[in-house]
């Protein structure tokens, strides 16, 4: 997800191909060209707490912060892949893959990410299924999001119903009426059993597993996470965790598919992208404040990886409305 939204979270990894059901694809063409979802910043909601929201990669202003309470959230990626850093064991999303975290789970993103995505993303509270909790308790239909990580790839039949379910949760939750809100909520019950049951009768896939890397390496990567903005080298990173440089460096790159500092401008880049969207900072402001000394260096790396100028990736997302602050 880039990052978004690190929620106690069901995630659903999926690539549209000929198997794709009709309905389900001229849903998320709908969604692509000026349907319901592109045309709200923060998706279609129900009781402002039942949520689903169309994604693509760089859509800044869908992302919301962490829920406070207790919630789960369902990501159908339709296209692209995604890494995963869970405790200290990488993951990495692939298609047709079903993956489910748990409510404690301590999940990041490894951001970089340079191919493009999509994805559907439904996040709800407990509190919004409460008229069903008999029906939840009974069948443990939560169970799914218990005891960690874990994933179950879907045969072709099990994957149709996930496709039907989504694509009935997109004409049900626009209407907003009584009756579509709680055929909704029928719909996420009925998507939750099928998890539950299929990770009941299947072993569960460790293919997504690329393996335990070193904890090291792990708190490395958590470390410029969240200090990217810093001045950051290979060496003071190697020196300040107790490891050779060159160790770091291989193992950073197999962990990340990036080097050190690919990676440290990719967080730079995604956080400078958010910044030029959703501010109105100053370009040269922008980029001191996620870490590049000049601007002349910020704009060579923005165009690197966005192939445009931070100037014209501004103008493009808000038009000549914010003019005063290139």
């Amino acid at each position: 997800m880039s990052n978004y939204r690190l929620t106690p979270s069901l995630k659903f990894c999926f690539t549209m191909q000929n198997d794709v059901s009709n309905s389900f694809l001229s849903a998320i063409i709908d969604l692509r060209y000026g349907g319901e979802f592109m045309n709200s910043k923060e998706g279609i909601q129900v009781n402002n707490c039942l949520n689903i929201v169309y994604m693509k990669k760089d859509d800044f202003n869908k992302v919301k912060n962490k829920p406070k309470k207790k919630g789960y959230e369902l990501i159908y990626l339709i296209t692209g892949e995604r890494k995963y850093l869970v405790n200290d064991t990488l993951y990495k999303i692939s298609p047709g893959t079903v993956v489910l975290f748990d409510n404690a789970t301590n999940v990041k993103t490894v951001i970089y990410d340079t191919a493009y995505y999509e994805q559907i993303v439904l996040h709800f509270y407990q509190s919004d299924l409460d008229d069903l909790n008999d029906i939840i308790v009974k069948y443990n239909l939560l169970h799914c999001f218990n005891d960690g990580i874990k994933m179950v790839t879907l045969d072709y039949q099990h994957k149709e119903i996930i496709e039907n379910n989504f694509t009935a949760l997109m004409n049900y939750i626009p209407t907003k009426s009584l009756f579509d809100e709680s055929t909704a909520k029928l719909t996420i019950v009925q998507i939750l059993s099928l998890l539950n049951t299929q990770i009941q009768n299947s072993t569960l896939n460790e293919g997504a597993m690329l393996g335990a890397i070193n904890s090291k390496i792990a708190e490395v990567i958590m470390y410029i996470n969240k200090n990217f903005h810093e001045d950051l080298t290979l060496n003071d990173m190697a020196q300040k965790f107790y490891i050779s440089p060159f160790y770091l460096a291989k193992k950073f790159k197999q962990a990340t598919n990036a080097t050190f500092v690919q990676y440290i401008n990719a967080l730079r880049i995604k956080k400078s992208k958010q910044l030029l969207v959703q501010s109105d900072f100053k370009i040269i402001d922008i980029a001191y404040t996620v870490g590049f000394n000049s601007h002349t260096h910020f704009t060579r790396i923005f165009t690197q990886f966005c192939n445009e100028t931070p100037t014209q990736f501004r103008k493009e997302h808000l038009g000549n409305d914010h003019s005063n602050a290139l």
